[in-house]
């Protein structure tokens, strides 16, 4: 039997031996037994550096990869100064600041926000400068986007009406369409416009409202709302009143917020926001034509 097991360890015919073969035997399982254990540390070893291995490239790739949002981000600011164009650089502005606003505040922490702010309080400056209707802006106001504004989540409903006397209403409760058309008002930067009532604005700046459209008022005017409501239902909540876009032809638009009295029962004034750049007036008219709906009341 010990032989069988010899000739088995040594993996070759083995003759029958006269001498201590319990011995041999003996000695042969040690040696095995050392070469097991061996072989087993080895592969420890190797497993457990692998491991070691995995964490470290992990731990760098993670590192990189936060380091990257970083990096990209300061790269982009520090590219700014290269944007000749006041209108191009306002729109990086909003994307920075955007991409910024998704970073903890420990990343945060490594962006240079002050040039950043130095930046956009030089664009935002410029753009209210060279702008026609200027004087009536708020100098000490930076600029607003649009979701700093107003919860589109809610809305339900756009109203839309072609031209200041018209009676054409469209009325839309299609997200996607109301959407679309949101679009074009969502990625450009607003100031507070502050003027008297009882001044006539677009009179006094026809000429710049209307762009090539020889008639100054045929702008739009969109509605949004909160709850849904058919064409002939009264209006009778006034919370229900998101906001008011009104969109010249030379793509400047003019948004109005209500501001309600203290028991939301009137709607006292609205405040007012003009766009600092234009929208691309004809790609917003393709997207509104697409799909508009015409109903005479």
């Amino acid at each position: 039997m010990e032989n069988d097991e010899l000739k088995e360890l040594l993996q070759n015919d083995v003759p029958d031996v006269d001498y201590d073969s319990k011995a041999i035997l003996q000695r042969c399982k040690q040696e095995n037994n050392k070469f097991r254990i061996h072989k087993q540390k080895l592969s420890f070893v190797l497993s457990s550096l692998i491991f070691v291995l995995i964490i470290v490239f992990g731990i760098i790739f993670i590192y990189n990869k936060n380091n990257k949002e970083i990096r990209d981000i300061n790269n982009a600011i520090n590219n700014l100064e290269k944007i000749e164009s006041d209108e191009a650089k306002i729109i990086e502005i909003m994307r920075i600041e955007s991409e910024a606003n998704k970073l903890s505040d420990t990343k945060l922490n490594k962006i240079d926000l002050s040039k950043l702010s130095f930046e956009t309080k030089q664009t935002v400056s410029s753009l209210k400068n060279k702008t026609f209707c200027n004087e009536y802006f708020d100098e000490s106001s930076d600029y607003y986007k649009l979701d700093s504004l107003i919860i589109f989540d809610d809305v339900k409903r756009m109203s839309l009406m072609e031209g200041i006397f018209s009676s054409v209403f469209g009325v839309y409760h299609d997200i996607s369409f109301i959407d679309s058309c949101l679009l074009f008002f969502d990625d450009i930067p607003y100031t507070i416009l502050s003027y008297d009532e009882q001044e006539d604005f677009f009179e006094k700046y026809n000429q710049e409202l209307r762009g090539n459209i020889s008639n100054w008022r045929n702008y739009d005017i969109i509605e949004l709302y909160n709850n849904q409501y058919d064409k002939d239902d009264n209006f009778t909540n006034l919370l229900d009143f998101v906001c008011r876009f009104k969109i010249s032809p030379s793509g400047y638009v003019i948004l109005y917020i209500p501001e309600f009295d203290s028991n939301n029962n009137e709607i006292l004034r609205y405040k007012q926001y003009f766009s600092l750049i234009p929208i691309d007036y004809n790609e917003y008219t393709k997207v509104k034509y697409d799909n508009i709906i015409v109903m005479n009341e």
